[in-house]
């Protein structure tokens, strides 16, 4: 979280005479200029092929093959294309905090991946993640457009990492594991990687954090530096990445050291890092309602209980969102305080919550 952006949270915790919509207001403004400043730099990432390919075209590689990988032209890190609170209802994508929509060309949408170059639409003919039949995507640069990408996947788990333009799977090819790796900026395959000693009876599993990836099946996991096409067996299964840290069984690490650095008291929570990894987003299923707090992974200070049962979610920008049936709200992660805005959108809680997709949530089961 910035400075402006933290001082603006705790601005608004302090001043009660100030209703919460007009702090949401002067948040979304601070971090409008900040969107456009990053736009210009992202806007000339590359053209897109104009039309959505029917199924995705994948040149199958055998065991004796040569992983086909490439070499870092440009290994720093793009700026986050932070499009603020992102989220859908139905085949409505919102973003700016809900100020700016569009409409996603297919029936139903999926889930939402950050990107640097945009926001990642997985849709299709539903919006069932396990058993929906074809994946289609979508690119929504920052300032509305949207491009078709050439991808079409069928039963198979995507990741992305926010500070670049890649999507990433893992499939079975002739009874071999391949990682993918997709630029949706120029819609071109960069790298597939086959990975011959990983079981493909299971699900597998895919995280993408910079020039790595780490895939799973089962209890099996690799890390593979997709670039040169150089794996290396791990003892532990990685479900997710933030920053320097990494979710580990139900624990968080240091992904340099390996060490835990925080553990849940509780075990039947759910784990969500920020995209920097400075915090940790914790759900737990209370009775017949969902509690949410939030750790300072960095600081180490007791966790911050959050109000309500509103599902929460973290913005690209590693920034505490929540979204309801009447009102968009940004959340200081270090106290719990919230600058909401409300938003009428024209159907009721059930309606809503059965249409809702957050970004960056994960919706395979």
């Amino acid at each position: 979280m910035t400075d402006r952006l933290s001082t603006l949270l705790h601005d608004e915790a302090a001043a009660l005479d100030v209703p919460a919509a007009d702090a949401a207001t002067v948040l979304h403004r601070g971090r409008a200029v900040r969107r456009r400043r990053r736009t210009a730099r992202i806007a000339g990432t590359g053209a897109v092929a104009a039309g959505l390919a029917v199924a995705a075209t994948l040149v199958a590689v055998s065991r004796g093959d040569t992983p086909r990988t490439v070499e870092p032209a440009d290994p720093e890190p793009h700026p986050v294309a932070d499009t603020g609170v992102t989220f859908s209802v139905g085949t409505t994508l919102w973003y700016d905090d809900a100020t700016r929509s569009v409409q996603v060309p297919d029936a139903a949408v999926k889930s939402l991946y950050y990107t640097s170059a945009g926001v990642l639409v997985r849709h299709g003919d539903n919006g069932y993640s396990d058993g929906g039949g074809e994946q289609r995507f979508s690119l929504v640069t920052p300032d509305g457009e949207i491009r078709p990408v050439g991808v079409v996947t069928e039963e198979v788990a995507h990741t992305t990492d926010p500070t670049q333009p890649y999507l990433a799977w893992t499939q079975s090819v002739d009874g071999v594991a391949e990682l993918v790796v997709h630029d949706v900026s120029t819609d071109q395959e960069v790298a597939r990687v086959a990975l011959p000693d990983l079981d493909t009876d299971g699900f597998q599993q895919t995280v993408l954090t910079g020039d790595t990836a780490y895939v799973s099946s089962g209890d099996e996991s690799v890390r593979v530096s997709w670039r040169n096409g150089e794996t290396e067996s791990l003892d532990e299964v990685i479900t997710e990445v933030g920053g320097e840290h990494a979710l580990v069984d139900g624990s968080v690490i240091d992904l340099a050291s390996g060490l835990t650095v925080y553990r849940p008291r509780q075990r039947d929570v759910w784990l969500d890092l920020s995209p920097d990894g400075h915090y940790l987003l914790i759900g737990r299923e209370v009775s017949t309602r969902t509690s949410f707090s939030v750790v300072d992974l960095d600081e180490q200070r007791g966790a911050v209980r959050l109000a309500g049962p509103t599902p929460y979610t973290w913005t690209a920008g590693s920034v505490l969102a929540s979204v309801s049936v009447g009102e968009v709200a940004v959340c200081a992660p270090d106290t719990g305080v919230c600058a909401a805005s409300l938003k009428d959108f024209g159907m009721d809680e059930q309606e809503f919550r059965a249409g809702l997709r957050l970004g960056g949530a994960t919706y395979e089961s």
